[in-house]
């Protein structure tokens, strides 16, 4: 059942993606929503085994994701919204920073590295 459900999962979001693409919209939104579609709130499509391995999964893809969005940067764009994306880092860092959590510092600092690469004005 786990090969089914990641494989559910794989291409669900692949052709949700491409038709959020179609209808000009971020593919990103449409894998969020077969997620959350197939996901243990909605229709509970996922077997329990993919379910306990969930957390390992999304660090793995916000790996991917923060890398793609660094390797895709420019280094000219990046001046040009540079100090909105370094205020931007400061601001949220600066909002979890009291929580007592420490990953919330780590989320302050993701939310703004990603400020700085959907800022970038040929992103």
């Amino acid at each position: 059942m786990l090969l089914w459900s990641l494989a559910a999962v794989f291409f669900g979001g692949l052709l949700g993606g491409e038709l959020f693409r179609r209808l000009r919209l971020p593919p990103l939104l449409g894998m969020l929503l077969v997620g959350i579609a197939v996901g243990p709130h909605a229709l509970g499509l996922l077997d329990q085994s993919l379910l306990d391995i969930s957390d390992d999964l999304r660090k793995i893809a916000l790996i991917i994701i923060l890398t793609r969005a660094g390797l895709s940067l420019d280094l000219a764009d990046l001046r040009k919204v540079g100090r909105a994306a370094i205020f931007g880092t400061a601001f949220a860092r600066r909002q979890h920073a009291g929580s007592g959590y420490h990953w919330f510092g780590h989320c302050g600092g993701v939310s703004g590295s990603c400020c700085a690469a959907y800022a970038s004005p040929h992103g």
